[in-house]
Order: C-alpha cells, then structure tokens, then sequence
C-alpha cells in the first residue's frame, strides 16, 4: 500500500509537470523533487528497520525508485546532477554503516565518479584534463583507505582507488589513439602522467601489502608506461623497444638469482635474450644491416662482461654467440663467394683436425 501510494505520487509530479503546466525546462526541479522525496524515504526506511524490517524494506525501494528517477531527471543539468549524485554518496555510505552492508562502498565509488565528471562539466573543464581528475580521485579514494577507519572499509576502498588509477590511463589512453575527436595530444600526455601515478600506486601498495604478485603488475605497468613515454615521443627505432623489454627481463631473472627453483630465472633470461637479438638479427642480415651488426657485436661485448661480472655463463655464452653471429652477417657475402670445393676441403681439414685431437686425448683402457 505505502509503495503503490509513493509511486502515486511520483506519477503525479511528473503528470503535473509534463501535461498540465506544459513545462519540459522544469525537470530539473522535478529531479530535485525526487531526490528530496527519496532521502525522506530512506530516512524513514532506516529508522524503521530495527521495528518492522518489511516496513524499512518498502520505504527503501521507494527510495531506490526515487534516486534513479531524480538521476534521470538532472542528467542534463550537471549542477543538480552534481547534487544528485553527491547526495547517492551519502545515503550509500549510510546505507554501508548502518545496514552493515560493505559493498555498498563501491556503489558510492561509482557515484563519486559520476559526480567528478558532473563538478568536471558544470566547470566547463576541457576534456583534455579529465584523465587527471579522475586520477587524482583515484589516489584521494585509495589515499582513504590509508586512514583511521573500521578494517571492513579499507579493502574496499584501496582496491576502488587502485581500479581507478589504474583504468583511467588505459581508457583515456586507448581513447587518444587515432581519435577524430581530438585536435591536440594533450589528452594523451595527462594519460601519460596518469599512468605514472598507477604505476606508483601499485608499487606503494604491493610494498605495504607484501604481495609479489602485486609487485609483477606493478612492474609490467612501469614497462608498459616506459614504452607509451617512446611512442609519444615519437621514437620509431624498434630496438629502443626491444632493448628496453630486454632489460625489464634481465631485471626479473637478477631479482630471482638467490632462489632455490632456478626455473623463473631462466625463462626470465630467455624472453630477455630473445628480445634483445631475435629482432636484431633479423634486422642485421640484409646489406644494409650494418649498423645493426655492430650493435648487435656491442651488445654481445657488454653481455660477456656481464656474466663475467655476475659469475653467470649464460650470459657469456649468449654474448659469444651474438658477437659470432654479428660477425657471421657481414662476411658471410664473402664466404659465399668462395668456390665449394675449398669450403668442403676445409671441412674435411677441420674434421679430421678434431678427431685427431680426441685420439690423442683418449687413454687406452686395460
């Protein structure tokens, strides 16, 4: 009966407003007619919850029905809007306490977001800054969590920050990609920044928390950034990339030297060393590979001396192995210019050299 007579009434602001007064530029006071009727609503939900829960129960869908009418209502107008929204934190963050209902918090994480965006156009903010607005609501919510709350509260509230530091630079940059709609790169440079703050959220949070599996997302967010900072940058030389992909990995497999299990290590070293001249070697083969012949002989040197620095042979096989190969693609040219019968006959010398060697080394067993 209560829930039929509110929506009764609802029914005849709207009626009253559409036909009789014939006022369409009047819903945003119509919104705000059913914000306030839902906070009435819900106020007499909650005091009544503890005496007749069905009671409570009805008042509070009234309220629902109300808040989404009112949303509705205001969308046009972002400063009714802004209050709307703003007054759907409130009553959810009530609704959390009082009803015992944690996740209730993201329901006001997402009306914080809205009401970002609607402080955002009631300002007249250009579109180019909202990446760091909504970044820095990202930080202030994960920020939040940091502070003096009941422990129910605070994962809920590090895990919305985290979503929205880290969703922000991946919508917004993936939004300034080839757009039509933008003029300038400006959108895409606060994306960069933004996700330089993810990227040391995630950190701060994987360092408080101890979790390496945080601490990996962290890290692969810090690569991912790097090379975003390459392309806005306008850098196209691909071994910048790969160099820098190389490294990352190389970095992974040093931090796992002192474990047991060795196997993270050595598929870390592998990816590293594929990256580092997999592509180099393709690029080094043709004629006019050789600067990337010589980079590739550099590489090889500075690899040697690293697994002799570190004690570590793959290192220093790997770099013997591109030094050889570095070597291999400018002379091959020349190689394959000699007649066969010599490449063969020198292959024989070579073999029979080699078995030699190992009759000389064998020891006659009694």
């Amino acid at each position: 009966y209560f829930f039929v007579s509110i929506a009764g009434i609802d029914l005849s602001a709207f009626v009253y407003v559409q036909y009789i007064l014939g006022r369409t530029d009047l819903y945003d006071l119509l919104g705000i007619f059913y914000l306030t009727f839902g906070i009435i609503t819900y106020s007499i939900g909650q005091f009544s919850f503890k005496t007749n829960k069905l009671f409570s129960q009805v008042f509070l869908l009234c309220t629902l029905v109300n808040i989404i009418l009112a949303l509705i209502f205001t969308a046009n107008y972002p400063g009714y809007s802004l209050i709307a929204t703003i007054t759907v934190i409130i009553l959810t963050a009530l609704a959390s306490y009082y009803f015992d209902k944690t996740e209730m918090i993201y329901i006001s994480v997402i009306f914080a977001i809205l009401s970002t965006l609607n402080l955002l156009r009631l300002l007249d903010i250009n579109f180019d800054y909202y990446p760091l607005a909504l970044s820095a609501l990202g930080v202030s919510i994960y920020l939040s969590s940091q502070v003096e709350l009941p422990s129910r509260y605070k994962q809920p509230l590090s895990d919305s920050g985290l979503l929205i530091s880290v969703s922000t630079p991946v919508f917004f940059g993936l939004f300034a990609q080839g757009t039509s709609f933008l003029t300038t790169k400006l959108v895409e440079l606060n994306s960069l920044i933004t996700a330089y703050v993810a990227t040391a959220l995630l950190t701060f949070e994987a360092f408080l928390s101890r979790r390496s599996s945080l601490g990996y997302i962290a890290s692969v967010a810090g690569l991912l950034t790097i090379l975003w900072q390459y392309n806005y940058l306008d850098i196209n030389e691909a071994q910048v990339y790969f160099i820098t992909i190389a490294l990352y990995f190389f970095g992974l497999a040093y931090i796992k030297r002192g474990q047991v299990k060795s196997d993270d290590r050595t598929l870390f070293d592998a990816i590293g060393l594929f990256s580092l001249f997999g592509p180099l070697f393709l690029q080094a083969v043709p004629e006019t590979g050789g600067n990337y012949a010589l980079l590739m002989g550099i590489e090889g040197a500075l690899l040697i001396l690293s697994g002799f620095s570190l004690n570590y042979k793959t290192y220093t096989y790997a770099g013997s192995a591109a030094i050889a190969v570095a070597t291999l693609t400018r002379i091959y040219s020349y190689i394959s210019s000699i007649p066969s019968w010599v490449i063969i006959g020198l292959g024989g010398l070579a073999f029979l050299a080699v078995g030699i060697y190992l009759l000389s080394k064998r020891q006659d067993k009694p």
